[in-house]
């Protein structure tokens, strides 16, 4: 009944579902939104019309072969397109029952390395270590985690992306920052959420060793008091913090802060920030009070 029609926005919810929908959704040249839910541990047969924009997982759990096959058709739309992976279960190859042969995990990585993924914007909210995995030294250019845990899994691999130009981070960070970040990247955000001085002095810190100009955009930040950070690691004080930041080549960051509190911007007293954007009142009033002190 669907067949040929300007939907725009189109929501399965099983594998059935998806099943039913493959042989029309082609045929939508119009539909912008598709949303997918279900269990999927066979290939992927879904062919995806090129008026998409968009692609959510939600409540979804698929073998790494299903998903790889997504990806790459993905890929071949040719035009910017959102992934967001909301809550993706990955089942290993060895607990999927399917008629179907199963890629080897090396056959899974050479597919993805292989196709042009510079055209997905991936976002990223619950997910595990053997998801990320498979975008091990792929050229995908814009990634967003959601979550401290999305942060965790993919730590080991995101020196690999080195493609990677946009970096979105929301969530909790309490300890240390041990991100270590693709040379390629152009744009750090942190979005919403909250994080102990210092992680965000770590963090910092390794912007500035990239060495080429770099935008870190402190959308929504909420610093926490290092008395309220309950953590294993030892703690750097505030005076260490300074010293730490003080004492690295800040001028290829430009700072953006739209809502920042003074205990944030008291962070970059007398550092060598050459660019700095404030984005309301509040923050203007915020940093009023260390302006002085940029040399």
């Amino acid at each position: 009944m669907f067949r040929d029609t300007n939907l725009r926005k189109l929501s399965l919810c099983t594998a059935d579902a998806a099943s039913h929908a493959s042989l029309i959704l082609p045929t939508l040249s119009t539909l912008e939104t598709l949303q997918i839910r279900g269990s999927y541990l066979d290939r992927c047969d879904l062919e995806l019309p090129l008026s998409l924009q968009k692609l959510t997982f939600q409540e979804c759990y698929c073998s790494p072969e299903w998903l790889c096959i997504l990806i790459i058709a993905l890929s071949s739309i040719g035009h910017h397109i959102e992934c967001e992976l909301d809550d993706l279960e990955l089942q290993s190859s060895d607990t999927v029952n399917t008629s179907s042969s199963q890629l080897q995990a090396s056959e899974l990585t050479t597919n993805l390395m292989q196709c042009d993924m510079s055209n997905i914007e991936l976002h990223v909210k619950t997910c595990s270590r053997e998801l990320f995995e498979m975008f091990r030294d792929t050229n995908i250019r814009t990634l967003a985690l959601g979550t401290a845990a999305a942060v965790s899994h993919i730590s080991q691999i995101l020196p690999t992306l080195s493609k990677l130009e946009t970096l979105d981070l929301s969530g909790s960070y309490l300890e240390r920052c041990d991100l270590q970040l693709p040379l390629s990247l152009q744009t750090l955000y942190f979005l919403e959420g909250y994080c102990s001085p210092e992680w965000l002095c770590t963090l910092i810190i390794a912007l500035s060793s990239l060495g080429h100009h770099i935008v870190c955009v402190l959308f929504n930040l909420e610093l926490q008091s290092s008395s309220t950070v309950n953590t294993s690691s030892s703690q750097l004080q505030a005076s260490e913090l300074t010293t730490n930041l003080t004492s690295c080549d800040m001028s290829n960051i430009e700072l953006r802060v739209k809502i920042g509190s003074r205990e944030l911007f008291g962070m970059f007293r007398e550092t060598n920030i050459r660019t700095l954007w404030l984005g309301t009142a509040d923050a203007v009033s915020h940093a009023s009070l260390i302006l002085h002190s940029a040399s």
